[in-house]
């Protein structure tokens, strides 16, 4: 379903008298049938620290009002089933969402990847997808398979692979501005679209993982390991340009521990959170070895379709079948996480060298 003529045409006349120029939005000009308007407006007068926020919410109240199939998956939300399990110590929230079944079915075979048309490239989002501009290099849209409301992808408004290189300090500055947790997935690590860079944003408190932070002074730094799984690397920071030394420096870790070193990007998923006003945000690392579990792969009651990613790694597992959310106890997704974690022996020598930065 299309907007509403008169909107539309509104909507195209005013786009039609901004100009793709200047550090707005230069560099978007095959993004500029997808950009919101009304949320544009307002960066173009707020200006991107005061204003992005706000044109999110814009954005968002547009595309629930506009485009059908948000607003059904958004009102799903209320009526959607949870419930909690224990994974060592560790309290997650298993949430039966059938809408995401896209992602735990997406291929992971470069060949049919390549076959499939891009869905992050403008040209083939649905027609009602709108977006904002980011930092010059990113889109920002609203998740049409949502696990909470205002959730967002960060798509790069150019088509480069899934990389973490470089995206730190995009992440720190998305979460300052806005307090949502930023996620990435590596490829290989929760990745549904390896093909095109993108990200995903929200309100962190569906997450359990922002209740389970190590208690720390106000102006801690350094790195704190956590084996019970799902495991993670907490990094603390006093500056954006630090943290993106430490992550970096953590990640070329990874592979080396896990047995990877010959690939060129490091299995992991990430999570920004924030802090205290004016301090930098929290980077959170869980390291990986596996896309998905045994299990996803197994037959008959054996086989859980859980393909882990970032959401799910913060503590928040994504359970598309409701046959498979009525059979998950806290020993299975034990056996998932440690299917897709590193073991003792590769998380003790992470560990180890993370001492060392």
């Amino acid at each position: 379903m299309l907007l509403p003529h008169y909107r539309m045409k509104g909507l195209q006349q005013r786009m039609n008298g901004l100009r793709f120029q200047g550090p707005g939005l230069a560099g978007y000009e095959d993004w500029r049938d997808r950009l919101y308007v009304p949320g544009v407006e307002i960066l173009a007068r707020e200006g991107e620290e005061k204003g992005l926020l706000p044109a999110i919410r814009e954005l968002y109240a547009g595309q629930v009002r506009d485009w059908p199939l948000l607003k059904h998956r958004v009102d799903a939300l209320d009526s959607i089933r949870t419930r909690r399990v224990q994974v060592e110590g560790r309290s997650l929230l298993l949430q039966n969402n059938p809408a995401r079944l896209a992602n735990a079915v997406a291929p992971t075979d470069p060949e049919k990847i390549a076959a499939r048309p891009c869905p992050l490239l403008p040209e083939n989002m649905p027609p009602e997808q709108m977006g904002l501009p980011f930092a010059g290099e990113w889109v920002v849209v609203c998740n049409p398979l949502p696990f909470s409301r205002l959730h967002l992808v960060l798509t790069s408004r150019t088509h480069v692979p899934q990389t973490a290189r470089g995206i730190i300090r995009d992440m720190l500055r998305f979460t300052s501005l806005t307090g949502f947790i930023s996620l990435y997935n590596a490829p290989g690590s929760g990745a549904s679209i390896p093909d095109h860079l993108h990200l995903q944003a929200g309100p962190p408190g569906r997450l359990p993982l922002v209740r389970q932070l190590p208690k720390t002074g106000i102006g801690f730094t350094g790195v704190i390991s956590d084996p019970a799984l799902p495991q993670r690397i907490f990094l603390y920071a006093d500056s954006a340009q630090r943290m993106e030394t430490l992550f970096e420096r953590a990640a070329g870790m990874i592979n080396r521990c896990s047995g990877h070193a010959a690939e060129a990007e490091p299995r992991l998923n990430l999570a920004v959170i924030s802090r205290v006003e004016g301090k930098v945000p929290l980077v959170v690392v869980h390291p990986r070895t596996q896309h998905r579990p045994s299990c996803y792969y197994e037959e008959g009651e054996r086989h859980f379709m859980v393909s882990p990613g970032s959401v799910d790694m913060a503590g928040l597992v994504i359970v598309p079948r409701l046959e498979d959310f009525r059979r998950l106890d806290g020993w299975k997704l034990k056996n998932i996480f440690r299917d897709v974690c590193l073991d003792r022996g590769q998380f003790e020598c992470l560990a180890g060298e993370l001492k060392k930065i």
